[in-house]
Formats: C-alpha cells, sequence, structure tokens
C-alpha cells in the first residue's frame, strides 16, 4: 500500500505485518443485471486506511491504492501485498462490490523469517465521489495467526468509469491495465509478461514502460521490449523476480506489477507409491507400487530407479533394520527381499491379508528336525481384515507359519525397535487408542502384548515411528513415548497430524511430514515439512516445497514421505504433485 511506506515502496504486507503479528516489535503505519460495472471503481484511489490486528491499530493519511479491471465484473485491488498485488473483487451494482480471498507472498518482518498475509473476505461501496472498503483476514507467522481487519476511505485521482447515478460530473476517461498478478517459470526459459489486454479511451496512443523492480540476489536478468505491451523476461537464477508497467495514454497513467516466481525444474518419477521406506545403508528410497507390482530402489540424488518385479499386488512395505532387505506383504502372501541384489529372495504363503509388516533383525534359531541352528529373519504380519485376530509370525528362510502374540484388533500398525528383540504397534480402529510392546523370542513373538499405562489419554493417530537410537517414539498425533516404560515425554509443537517422521542423530532432530490442516483453515499444510529438536521436540523450522512448473502456472507439491539420507544430514522427501496439474506421473523425489 503506498503512502507513508512510499520510500521504501511497501504495501500492507510489508509496512504493517509487524503491528498485525506482534513478533518484531509494535510497528507502526499501513506496514446483476448482467451490466459491467468494472470502470466505475477502476484507478487510483488516494485517502487514509487504518489497519487493526493483534489488539492494535494503525491509521494512515495518503495511502494510494490501484484497482483494475481483469474482465466483466472483475476487478484487482492492488497494493495490499508485498508485491504490490491484492485480492480480487466483483462488482454487485454500480456502486457495490464484494472482496474476494486472496493469500500473498510470504512477506520478511523483522523478528520473524517471513509472514504471511491472507485476505479472507470484504466489501466496498461507491458513495459519490468517495470509495470505501473494508477487508479482513489472517496474519500468519511466528509460529501463530492473527486476525486482522483494514478499512479505506479515498476519492479518485488517476482513472475512472462511468459514474453510478447522482454522483456529479462524469470522471474522466479510464485507463485499466491489464496484467497477471502472479506467474511462474524456470531458469534458462524466456517468460512473456502479457499487458496486451490493457484498454483505455481516446484517440491517444497508448504508451508501455516496463521495469525490474526486483529479482533474486545474484541475478543478472533484464527485461526485454520493455516498450511493448508483451514484455519478456529470461530469468537466471531460481527466486522472484518483480517487474512494474506504467501504462500512459494522453494525460492519463495507470501502473501495475506481476510477480515471476521461479523454481528450478522437477521430474515427475515413473511410478506411484504405495507406501515408502528409506536404507540409510544403500541410500536409497525404498517404495512398492501396483500396475504393474513393484518394489523400487530409487537413488533421490541421480533420480536413478532400480524396480523389482513382485508377484502379486504389494498392500504394505518393511525396510530392515540394516537396510539391505525387505518384507513386502500380499493378500494371501509375503515376499522376501534382497535389496541390494536387487532380487526377490522367496515369496511365502500366509493365512491373512496383510495390513502391515515388520521384518525382524537376524536371529538364530534350532531345526526342529535337525536341532542345527541357523539364522533367519521372521516377518510379522499383521492383518487388515475381521476384528480381533492373531499375528501371523512367517520364517523368511522356510516359509513356515505360525500365530502368536494373542488377539490383536486389526488395523494394527508396528515398528521394530532398533537392536532390540521388542516391536511396538498401535491399534488404528478402536477407540481409545493404545499402544502395546511386544517381545520377540527365539521362534517369534512370545506372549500377548504389553499395553502402556495409559487408556486414551494420549492421542496416537494412524502410525508410529521409532528413533534409531531406540529412546523415542513419536505417534502421527504428535505425542512421544518411552520405549522403556511406555510413558508419555512430550508433544511435537508441529500441531497436525503428521503422515511421516524420521530421526538423525547427526542432525539432533526429526523431520515431519505435517498433513490434514496446520490450522483449521489452512488446506495446504503438506506443502512443507518441518524439523525439531530431539530432546525437547522444540524449535521447529519450516522448509516450504518448491513448484512444479508448466509455465505460466505453478502447482503446489504435497509431501507425503520424507527421511534423512545416510548423512542424517539431508532430507529426501516423496512429494505428490497438485491434481490440478492433470499429470498421469504425479510423484517427485526431491533432496533438501
Amino acid at each position: 500500500m503506498r503512502g507513508s511506506c512510499a520510500s521504501t515502496g511497501r504495501s500492507v504486507a510489508g509496512c504493517a505485518l509487524a503491528l498485525a503479528i506482534a513478533c518484531g516489535g509494535s510497528g507502526s503505519g499501513i506496514g446483476g443485471d448482467g451490466q459491467d460495472y468494472s470502470a466505475n471503481f477502476a484507478g487510483q484511489w488516494n485517502g487514509t486506511a487504518v489497519l487493526a490486528g493483534n489488539g492494535q491499530s494503525s491509521t494512515t493519511p495518503g495511502v494510494a491504492i490501484h484497482i483494475t479491471s481483469t474482465g466483466k465484473n472483475a476487478l484487482a485491488i492492488g497494493d495490499i501485498c508485498v508485491d504490490l498485488s491484492g485480492p480480487p473483487a466483483t462488482p454487485t451494482g454500480a456502486t457495490t462490490f464484494t472482496i474476494g480471498a486472496r493469500s500473498c507472498p510470504p512477506a520478511p518482518v523483522t523478528g520473524c523469517s517471513s509472514v504471511t498475509l491472507a485476505v479472507a473476505r470484504g466489501s466496498g461501496v461507491l458513495a459519490g465521489s468517495t470509495l470505501s472498503f473494508g477487508m479482513d483476514g489472517t496474519v500468519s507467522g511466528c509460529s501463530q495467526t492473527i486476525p486482522f481487519s483494514l478499512t479505506f476511505s479515498g476519492t479518485r485521482t488517476v482513472g475512472s468509469g462511468t459514474p453510478p447515478p447522482g454522483s456529479g460530473p462524469p470522471p474522466p476517461a479510464a485507463l485499466v491495465v491489464s496484467l497477471r498478478q502472479t506467474q511462474f517459470g524456470t531458469p534458462g526459459v524466456g517468460a512473456a509478461l502479457d499487458a496486451s489486454g490493457t484498454t483505455g479511451s481516446g484517440s491517444a496512443p497508448l504508451t508501455f514502460a516496463w521495469t525490474l523492480v526486483s529479482a533474486p540476489a545474484g541475478s543478472v536478468a533484464a527485461i526485454a521490449d520493455a516498450a511493448a505491451p508483451i514484455a519478456h523476461l529470461t530469468p537466471d537464477l531460481a527466486g522472484d523476480y518483480v517487474a512494474h508497467l506504467q501504462v500512459s495514454q494522453g494525460t492519463l497513467s495507470a501502473g501495475a506489477s506481476v510477480t515471476l516466481s521461479v523454481f528450478a525444474p522437477i521430474a515427475p518419477i515413473a511410478f506411484r507409491p504405495v507406501a515408502a521406506q528409506y536404507s540409510r545403508a544403500l541410500d536409497r528410497l525404498v517404495a512398492i507400487s501396483t500396475v504393474p507390482d513393484r518394489i523400487h530402489v530409487f537413488d533421490p540424488v541421480s533420480q536413478q530407479d532400480t524396480a523389482i518385479a513382485l508377484p502379486l499386488a504389494p498392500r504394505c512395505l518393511s525396510v530392515s533394520s540394516d537396510g539391505l532387505f525387505a518384507a513386502v506383504g500380499h493378500d494371501a502372501w509375503v515376499s522376501y527381499v534382497d535389496l541390494s541384489a536387487a532380487k526377490v529372495i522367496a515369496t511365502w504363503a500366509v493365512t491373512a491379508d496383510a495390513g502391515d509388516v515388520v521384518i525382524g533383525d537376524p536371529i538364530s534359531i534350532a531345526d526342529p528336525t535337525t536341532l542345527a541352528e541357523r539364522t533367519t529373519r521372521f516377518a510379522y504380519v499383521f492383518p487388515s481384515r475381521d476384528q480381533w485376530v492373531a499375528i501371523h509370525d512367517v520364517d523368511l528362510g522356510n516359509g513356515a507359519e505360525k500365530t502368536s502374540g494373542g488377539l490383536v484388533y486389526a488395523g494394527m500398525r508396528a515398528k521394530l525397535l532398533p537392536g532390540s528383540k521388542q516391536m511396538f504397534a498401535i491399534d488404528t480402529g478402536l477407540s481409545p487408542q493404545q499402544l502395546y510392546r511386544f517381545d520377540i523370542g527365539a521362534d517369534g513373538i512370545t506372549g500377548s502384548g504389553n499395553g502402556s499405562p495409559y487408556w486414551g489419554s494420549y492421542g496416537m493417530g494412524l502410525a508410529i515411528w521409532i528413533s534409531r537410537d531406540g529412546q523415542q517414539i513419536l505417534s502421527a498425533a504428535g505425542n512421544r513415548f518411552r520405549p522403556s516404560d511406555m510413558t508419555y515425554a512430550g508433544k511435537l509443537g508441529v500441531t497436525a497430524p503428521i503422515s511421516s517422521a524420521d530421526w538423525s542423530g547427526e542432525a539432533g532432530r526429526w523431520v515431519v511430514q505435517p498433513s490434514g490442516g496446520f490450522y483449521a483453515s489452512d488446506p495446504s499444510v503438506d506443502t512443507s515439512f518441518w524439523t525439531v529438536d530431539s530432546q525437547f521436540l522444540a524449535a521447529p523450522e519450516e522448509t516450504k516445497y518448491p513448484r512444479f512448473v508448466r509455465a505460466p502456472e505453478g502447482y503446489l507439491l504435497h509431501g507425503r514421505h520424507v527421511f534423512y539420507d545416510r548423512t542424517g544430514t539431508r532430507r529426501v522427501a516423496l512429494l505428490e504433485i497438485d491434481d490440478a496439474a492433470n499429470l498421469l506421473d504425479n510423484y517427485a523425489v526431491l533432496v533438501f
């Protein structure tokens, strides 16, 4: 918003977010009937704005707001966001309009890495020569969300349309700039900045003057065709490029800005994962897919995939603690896979439809016939069907099957405690949920599971993850427990359900993938991942995912799984590309 912040070029998002979010100081200033009524509201309006939020308010005189027509009964209100863009608006008559939702680009504010202003709704009215509007929404940053309200009242100084009845003499002719507010690109690929839909009146020609307002640090990109209605920009680095256009016709002048958000190209992978885990020994993502039925050993750096054919559709996956083998659960079968040799060792029958599977560590047992000792692994299969069922222990060396562990409820999810003979599991189909420990003996699970000391006191969610040092169990609900006695040990500060998590001793942090909604009104919570301190589950740090670009559009990436790589310092993310992109291959793997 232009006014007291004109010297810094800052808008509401740049000039007053500190006031609304209160994280870096108090701040100050504004930091039908089928007829087309757009021209009534288009132009530059100068007046006074009042921003209120977090129990504070600020009044700023001399503020300029640009409103442009983007089509029949379609408006864009500018100068609200940090890039001088704003929300859309729709005329509902000759003197009234409604304001729609708009999420601004993140803006830097002292005390936060960035904050985001999101307009939810608003309305406006033209009374004589005075335009007034109000809007409200939220400002998010510094791990909090604060509601704000913004009101503006002013008179037109540049550009106007047909006056409403009784508003006095006709205003000057309109000059309306047609320019997209945000578009997307990739480095090295030219982008067209198109303002050819700009309209004026009278016989004087339209003149165009483009300037590059900002670009990523180190960029040497420049605007070509700066005097044409369609300018061109070839970005050389990832980041945001803000171009401003000033259009003149005789004595009239109007401006608008466009942000070109540039992201590195992303190559989709050639399979749709059903489940995924990570082998640190091989430094590979391990995933299962159907149609065709495969297990994939995928290099996230080179993007090379080693696909191993499976005899049946996979249902679930478990990678061994040493990262060299995997068990894949099917309907009535379980496959034993050598990941380093990229082959299926054997597929054994099991009298259950596998809902989850856990592959154990090597174990020495005596052959019941010869009494000779041999080393084998077991797969522990948790049925997906029926109600109260038994865990199926399958000897992966010879396929021998037995049931053990007492009765559990179908749909249980389990994980092996590294370096031990214990396994932990949770109910997913009962309420309240319970955490159980199962002890592993010489030939499978011994006895029934031992429940935690709580009964419904702490949420579990749909999965658990165990730290590699065997000291922490983290649930999808964000609650942490001690494996030694299953007592409560704190909660994540990321207040959203977790769909994936991994732990790194080298980094001293958990990495978690939120899902569902970080805030109740935020449908895009899975477009970033978080890391938190391992000891206190504190000091959250967010990493936003880039966008998949098919110019001029940029599509969201939704996190499905996150892992630490072999070094324990880099994060590997398995992502789903938003359905709006209409891709057949709509998953990708990125390293951060």
